[in-house]
């Protein structure tokens, strides 16, 4: 039987330091260009399942699931590796 393989657990070490992850699923195509628009962080909280990452005084960060402002939290090399690992660009 057939089974779509569109989730993956990234290693996130570059950016978040030893043993970080972040798990992801693949977006479709609808979901894509809604995160492109106005309420990308709540089409992106779908997508972005779950990570432990942490802010600079070394707090978990909310889950997105739970608060998808949480985006606005992240540095600019946060927010591109989530981006490159959604368009295929990280390898993991």
């Amino acid at each position: 039987m057939p089974k779509r393989q569109n989730v993956k657990r990234l290693v996130s070490a570059a950016i978040q330091g030893d043993d970080s992850w972040v798990e992801v699923r693949k977006p479709t195509v609808k979901e894509a260009r809604e995160m492109a628009g106005i309420g990308g962080n709540e089409s992106l909280a779908r997508i972005v399942l779950g990570w432990n990452w942490v802010d600079d005084e070394g707090s978990p960060l909310p889950q997105p699931k739970d608060d998808p402002g949480v985006f606005e939290l992240l540095t600019a090399d946060e927010i591109t590796f989530i981006n490159d690992a959604l368009t295929g660009t990280t390898k993991n």
